[in-house]
């Protein structure tokens, strides 16, 4: 009689260098979110984090998070671009941005007339509207013209025209 000896296979992460004992909680690991951090870092070519770090790191993110839910920071909203931004750094790079500069100087250059700024395809359909408005107007031109030589003429109604029996 042969005894088997119980089968100890671990199953190893080697990202987080971690080891299971069976496989359903390797797919556990897999689908962590420490997983995929030490993912990201390794990729980065960043040090992996041990568990504890990482929960450490979570736990100051959320008390980050907590602080950070005050009403929205009127020193981080564009007022030209009606954009709100998280972190000054982004709110920087927006002002300093190509885009964000156009609309300050549309705006300085701006009077009372609104700021309309208009793609080529506007620019054809406006120019078509245009030559279609002055047909239109030619056209009524000459309806009025052809108008005018009816105005000559007087509509007479069958009480008149008993008046000229003797012709008709």
């Amino acid at each position: 009689m042969s005894i088997k000896k119980p089968s100890m296979e671990l199953f190893t992460c080697v990202t987080c260098n971690v080891t299971s004992e069976n496989s359903e909680q390797q797919r556990d690991h897999y689908k962590s979110d420490w997983h995929r951090y030490n993912l990201k870092r390794k990729v980065a070519e960043l040090p992996i984090v041990s568990f504890q770090d990482f929960q450490e790191r979570v736990r100051l993110q959320k008390a980050q998070q907590e602080n950070s839910q005050n009403p929205v920071n009127d020193e981080l909203f564009c007022k030209l671009c009606c954009k709100h931004f998280n972190t000054k750094n982004a709110f920087v790079n927006h002002t300093q941005s190509k885009k964000h500069k156009e609309l300050e100087s549309l705006k300085s250059k701006q009077t009372e007339e609104p700021v309309v700024i208009k793609s080529d395809r506007s620019i054809k359909k406006i120019a078509q509207m245009e030559e279609y408005l002055k047909k239109q107007e030619e056209l009524l031109k000459i309806e009025e013209m052809e108008d005018d030589g009816d105005q000559e003429w007087e509509d007479v109604c069958e009480e008149d025209m008993s008046n000229f029996g003797e012709y008709t």
